[in-house]
């Protein structure tokens, strides 16, 4: 969220997250909201309920990746007041507030440039799901994996070059800083000529962080964790980020329960306390595909593969992640070779980050006393249960 209500600019929320009606009552202590900016049609979540909450809010979207409550996500987004369409590439909202047709993760996704004015510091760009810092990868990356026309992704993320900007603000990945326009420009440019021609990241540098094991998993394996950076000026996360950690804190409160899970615009968090979200967000830092394969490892001393099942009893509907005892050196083994294996653990943690459930899942990973068998009839799994809303779990497509 940009709030610039106190120096007359807008108040500005960048897709919707899960409504939270806590948050919404600090969203309104700030002069509420005027703009409802919506990047692409899978980060729409409760996009409804907070232009109920804020009727004078404009919601803003592509045409093309408008859907009814009948086409996947589910939600209905016939309603969004402003909906873009034409030759143009850019449209202006406001001053200072610039949308940007980027095709290639979907047909119709933008991205929002924000003025150093309207922020208070420098210009950002909220990428959506478009182009975000990738610690699995070790790159500037557009997640090829999720996306709809690659090559016109890699076109969509060359344009924003030129822009001027100095934050990269994604849905989901990690947030950038430049020091400068000129590694800015330097550093898209080359992010464009990667994905060009190598989206998957086959030849990419490797993860920027590794995650320490908890302190259970330490006193089991002895291990510790380590971190490497990408560059000195291409800062990810790590130390707090000047005007964004304002914000941050404005919005949700002193510094000691305000650090933001980049990647959480659809998040679902139940915490009954500080305590629990704080310990969420702290499960959360740096949590990714690797830190779910450590995990396997230290629990089992193998690598198993992990699925998300739904079940429905008595008409209410569960999902769980299950741990299932296959093994790349058995069969069947779906994943073609260890990098499949480890984007499909890392599409698993960027869901369990969205909806809140690292702490939980993580906490009865290292609890269960279970372990996965092969040669039973049923074959045993290991469930690991989220603890999710019934609507959401019966909107998830595995």
């Amino acid at each position: 969220m940009i709030a610039a209500a106190p120096s007359g600019g807008p108040n500005v929320l960048v897709d919707a997250p899960r409504y939270n009606s806590k948050l919404a009552a600090r969203m309104e202590a700030l002069g509420g909201v005027d703009w409802i900016l919506l990047t692409h049609m899978d980060d729409v979540a409760d996009h409804c309920r907070w232009a109920e909450r804020f009727p004078a809010a404009q919601r803003v979207m592509h045409k093309l990746d408008v859907r009814d409550a009948s086409q996947w996500p589910y939600i209905d987004m016939t309603g969004v007041e402003r909906q873009l369409s034409g030759p143009d590439a850019t449209w202006e909202l406001a001053p200072g507030l610039t949308a940007i047709h980027t095709p290639g993760h979907s047909r119709g996704h933008l991205c929002f440039q924000a003025s150093g004015k309207l922020t208070g510091g420098d210009a950002a760009l909220f990428t959506g799901d478009h182009l975000a810092q990738n610690a699995r990868l070790g790159r500037l990356d557009g997640f090829a994996r999720y996306g709809w026309d690659l090559a016109q992704q890699a076109d969509s993320i060359r344009k924003l070059a030129a822009l001027d900007f100095l934050w990269i603000l994604p849905g989901h990945g990690r947030r950038v800083a430049f020091a400068s326009a000129e590694e800015r420009r330097a550093a898209v440019e080359k992010c464009a000529d990667d994905f060009s021609r190598d989206p998957y990241g086959e030849r990419a540098p490797g993860p920027i962080y590794v995650q320490p094991p908890s302190e259970s998993m330490a006193r089991r394996s002895g291990g510790g964790g380590a971190v490497r950076s990408s560059s000195p000026s291409m800062r990810a996360e790590g130390a707090r980020m000047g005007w964004l950690d304002d914000l941050t804190d404005a919005v949700l409160g002193p510094p000691a329960a305000a650090e933001l899970v980049d990647g959480c615009a659809e998040s679902y968090d139940q915490a009954s306390s500080e305590a629990e979200a704080e310990a969420e967000r702290a499960a959360a830092e740096g949590f990714d595909g690797e830190t779910i394969a450590s995990i396997l490892m230290s629990k089992w001393g193998v690598e198993y593969d992990v699925e998300f099942t739904q079940t429905d009893y008595l008409g209410v509907a569960s999902l769980y992640l299950n741990v299932f005892p296959w093994t790349a050196d058995q069969t069947p083994w779906r994943h073609e070779g260890r990098h499949a294996y480890l984007e499909h653990l890392q599409a698993v943690s960027e869901l369990l980050i969205k909806w809140g459930q690292v702490a939980s899942v993580t906490r009865q990973l290292e609890e269960t006393s279970l372990k996965p068998r092969r040669g039973t009839i049923p074959l045993k799994t290991v469930p690991i249960r989220l603890n999710l809303p019934n609507e959401l779990v019966r909107s998830f497509r595995p």
